[in-house]
């Protein structure tokens, strides 16, 4: 399984579409945690639409490894099996929108979540932890998560916004 090297921060605020000062995708997700997995360990299918375009379709199996790095191993899916996978098996379910974006020689995501709302959370993926990052000025970061587990995506599809 390849690793998955990232930070992530909880975001306080950022800037209207129409102050955006870089270009931007705006992703629409949504994703089944699926129950019955090991400790440190999880399972999730994914839908992924960017605009009109026809969305595609994910099964990602994830094993924690130390905050912000984790073993991933992700393959496509047919829509039916993404049906088969999140009405078949007992699951949580997040939606969010993510705003994609280059700054610094990065590529970011921002993910405002929508079910549950109420808050953001940007990550940015990286060849190592020590690897150096400057934060976009225009997103004004509450704290970072990183190592923080109630803001993965997998606590979050369980237990709510923490």
């Amino acid at each position: 399984m390849p690793l998955e090297i990232e930070r992530k921060f909880l975001v306080a605020y950022v800037p209207p579409d129409d102050e955006w000062p870089v270009p931007f995708e705006d992703v629409s997700i949504i994703q089944h945690y699926l129950q019955d997995i090991k400790p440190g360990e999880s399972e999730r299918v994914r839908r992924s639409q960017v605009g009109s375009n026809p969305p595609k379709f994910f099964l990602t199996r994830k094993k924690y490894v130390s905050p912000g790095v984790c073993q991933e191993d992700e393959e496509l899916i047919t829509e039916q099996e993404f049906e088969i996978f999140s009405l078949s098996k007992k699951s949580n379910k997040i939606h969010k929108v993510r705003r994609v974006f280059d700054w610094g020689g990065l590529t970011w995501e921002l993910d405002q979540f929508i079910q549950p709302g109420g808050i953001m959370l940007m990550e940015v993926e990286l060849s190592g932890m020590e690897e150096e990052v400057a934060l976009p000025p225009f997103i004004q970061i509450h704290s970072e998560v990183t190592a923080d587990n109630r803001y993965s995506n997998s606590e979050i599809s369980k237990n709510g916004i923490p």
